[in-house]
């Protein structure tokens, strides 16, 4: 698991980078849910239409939330995932 699964991460992670290179425009949803644990959590996903016009949906962060869910915060939390993910 130290080795096998942080590899497996970084080379889906520049899969998902090249395929949002290839993006002209990406729209970002966000999910918030709590679990029975009441633990809250938010998930972003990116949303494009590739160059064969098929609908592309990548999750590109699943996180827990332990801050307030108000717009600052959320605002916030697009901010650094689109930061991440070289989303202008």
């Amino acid at each position: 698991t130290d080795t096998a699964i942080p590899t497996l991460y970084s080379e889906t992670k520049a899969k998902v980078l090249d395929t949002l290179m290839e993006a002209g425009r990406v729209a970002l949803t966000c999910d918030a849910w709590t679990s029975i644990a009441t633990v809250s959590y938010v998930t972003i996903t990116a949303h494009f239409i590739n160059k064969d016009w098929q609908l592309v949906s990548l999750v590109l962060q699943t996180r827990a939330m332990y801050e307030s869910h108000t717009g600052a915060n959320v605002a916030d939390l697009l901010k650094r995932v689109a930061e991440e993910w070289h989303l202008e």
